[in-house]
Order: structure tokens, then C-alpha cells, then sequence
């Protein structure tokens, strides 16, 4: 139980994580602004790339947390309940003070399944070191 949940994470390697998150959003907005604002399409598109940014983004913040240190699952939860309480706060301000149950659940949903899609990418120095480990341990 105890390697499931792992020691927290620092502050600084969250709030950078979170930086990550927010720049990486920002540049798939502006790209995804411009590409959509020369086709054709309707409103209905919007929340589909809406909801792909945001699951990019958070894919994005999960690679950045991960450092190989470990297999705890913890920090990832952690930084998800983060960028939740975030976006669902800013949606609430941003709105009329009232939040759809249909998008409280998308931004749950890509939220956290991007978060969790980043514990799937590990270091290259981490796989060297558990390659090398194996390979000098059955000579």
C-alpha cells in the first residue's frame, strides 16, 4: 500500500507541472483558434477540442511529472485534483455562476484520464538503468 501512494511531491515540481499544463493549453488554444477560425465548423466542434486540449495538456503536465522515482500513482492523483479545482474554479467565475453537469464530467474525465495517460511515459534514463540492472543480474 505504502508503494502505491508514495512520498508526496514537492511543491516546486507540482506548481511546474502545473506551468506545464498551462503553457502547453495555451499553444494548443491559439493553434487550434487559428485552425478552426478558417474552417467551416460548427459549435458542436468547439467542445470536442476543448476537451482534446485539455486532455493534451494534462498528458503533457503527467509527462512532466513523472521523473522515474518510483511507481506511486500519488503525485499524478495529486496534481489531477489540482488542475481540476483549477479549471473548475475558473469555470464557475468565468460562467454564470452556475456549472453544466455535462461539462463538470468531461473536464473530470480528460482531466484526469490525461494525467494518468502521462505515468505511461517514463525517462529513457530510468529504462536504461532497470535494462542494465536486469541484464548484469542474470550473468
Amino acid at each position: 500500500m505504502t508503494k502505491l501512494f508514495g512520498k508526496a511531491p514537492g511543491l516546486k515540481t507540482l506548481f511546474r507541472a502545473l506551468l506545464i499544463w498551462c503553457l502547453i493549453a495555451f499553444l494548443l488554444l491559439v493553434s487550434a483558434s487559428l485552425v478552426l477560425s478558417r474552417l467551416p465548423v460548427g459549435s458542436s466542434v468547439l467542445g470536442y477540442v476543448s476537451s482534446s486540449v485539455n486532455f493534451l495538456a494534462a498528458l503533457a503536465a503527467g509527462v512532466s511529472l513523472n521523473r522515474g522515482e518510483g511507481n506511486s500513482i500519488y503525485p499524478f492523483l495529486l496534481l489531477a485534483l489540482l488542475l481540476l479545482i483549477l479549471l473548475l474554479t475558473i469555470g464557475f467565475l468565468a460562467g454564470d455562476r452556475s456549472l453544466n453537469p455535462s461539462g463538470i464530467l468531461s473536464v473530470v474525465t480528460f482531466t484526469v484520464s490525461g494525467v494518468l495517460a502521462g505515468t505511461l511515459f517514463h525517462p529513457r534514463s530510468s529504462r536504461r538503468k532497470s535494462f542494465s540492472s536486469r541484464t548484469l543480474s542474470r550473468r
